[in-house]
């Protein structure tokens, strides 16, 4: 019996080392607001996306989010949101007349970089009409554009686990 513990608390701790060891192949992504001259250029749009787009990324399996923009292989500034325009109509039945009521579609413009290169976008829900859904469209647009450069990014990446000496 006390050999069976002996050799299950081994494996368990070999297990866990494997684990703890294995190397994590999400990119890292700095997400903020626009930086001017030391100046952080937001307004309470911006705040909330990026903390709506944040919790986003929080669960991906593409992406790690860092801390700082110098931790980060992609770097995504939130420029704006927005109103996308009217995505369509409703109607709303009111003592025998319908009214229409018009949906607006939100918009989030954002701004991708890696070292040199950088590229602006904009997500849209116009299905839904929330602020919640159009920050789901900006990570659905950045982690397709991840894996498509995946093999470039990884190339460019920090491998924390190799040492300069």
């Amino acid at each position: 019996m006390r050999t069976s513990s002996i050799i299950v608390a081994v494996l368990i701790s070999a297990s866990s080392l494997t684990a703890s060891q294995r190397r994590d192949e999400r990119i890292p992504l700095f997400i903020g607001p626009p930086m001017r001259d030391g100046f952080v250029e937001t307004d309470a749009g911006v705040r909330d996306s990026v903390k709506d787009i944040q919790n986003a990324l929080r669960s991906s399996r593409v992406l790690r989010l860092v801390q700082k923009p110098e931790e980060a292989t992609v770097v995504l500034t939130i420029v704006a949101r927005s109103m996308a325009g009217d995505a369509g109509a409703v109607g709303i039945p009111i003592a025998g007349f319908v009214m229409l009521a018009p949906i607006h579609g939100r918009s989030i413009q954002w701004t991708l970089r890696v070292n040199a290169y950088e590229t602006t976008r904009i997500s849209e829900d116009r299905e839904r009409g929330t602020c919640y859904w159009a920050a789901r469209a900006v990570r659905a647009d950045v982690v397709a554009w991840v894996e498509a450069n995946r093999h470039v990014l990884t190339a460019q990446a920090p491998d924390p686990a190799r040492r300069e000496d």
